[in-house]
């Protein structure tokens, strides 16, 4: 009986050992740096990098934002044959910054056959490049005078 129990507990050891490798810590990617080439390779630990390798290391989640929202602003108007119109936007918060920009067409009657869109663009911008809102500039390229709707919008993040 003793003898049973024996190999019984050197099995489950192994078993749990040969486990273990495969629930890690997955929150931070380990990686070796080439110094000559700049080639980054992913290992399972840092210890794994060449002597002329830099190891480097970062966490999976990434840095914590604040909560998300969209802002939109509304055109609807006439745009002049052969002319440029824009649509600003921008985020609510003072130290609320923009995550990405896009339109949409809000007009039946007009369709991006009409237009060339010129720019899609953060606007707003400050000191360190941190953006606040979004400009969007559509190009009417139809021939004449169209009646127009098309909204900006801003996605915003909370600054923390």
């Amino acid at each position: 009986m003793k003898t049973l129990t024996v190999i019984m507990l050197i099995i489950l050891s192994m078993i749990t050992v040969s486990i273990m490798p495969c629930y890690a810590d997955d929150s931070v990617i380990n990686g070796c740096y080439q110094k000559k080439t700049g080639l980054l390779r992913i290992v399972t630990n840092s210890r794994d990098c060449l002597p002329n390798e830099a190891s480097i290391s970062w966490n999976v989640q990434g840095p914590a934002q604040g909560p998300g929202y969209v802002k939109e602003s509304v055109f609807t108007g006439t745009i002049v044959s052969n002319d440029v119109v824009e649509q600003s936007v921008k985020c609510d918060g003072e130290n609320d910054y923009v995550t990405g920009c896009s339109f949409s067409i809000n007009s039946y009657q007009i369709s991006l056959d009409y237009y060339k869109v010129l720019m899609v663009v953060p606007d707003y911008c400050g000191v360190g490049d941190i953006c606040q809102g979004c400009r969007v500039v559509l190009f009417n390229s139809y021939g004449s005078d169209l009646q127009a709707g098309f909204s900006a919008h801003a996605y915003c993040s909370t600054a923390r």
